[in-house]
């Protein structure tokens, strides 16, 4: 059965940049995992200091295992 994840950060203001360039760049080795279906990261429109991750797996035994 396929496994949704769905996460949210929020940052100081003072590290925000800093968090979001993190954040950023775990994008492409996420989505290059096995079995990894779709990884996409969003930053609030409304408050740049929050950060949701939206992420689906082939299973929950495919995303422990990494």
């Amino acid at each position: 059965m396929p496994l949704t994840i769905i996460g949210t950060m929020v940052a100081r203001p003072e590290a925000q940049i800093e968090l979001e360039e993190l954040l950023i760049a775990q994008v492409e080795p996420t989505r290059n995992e096995a079995g990894c279906i779709n990884y996409d990261f969003h930053v609030d429109a409304a408050d740049s200091c929050i950060f949701v991750f939206y992420e689906n797996w082939e299973s929950e035994a495919v995303w422990s295992s990494i």
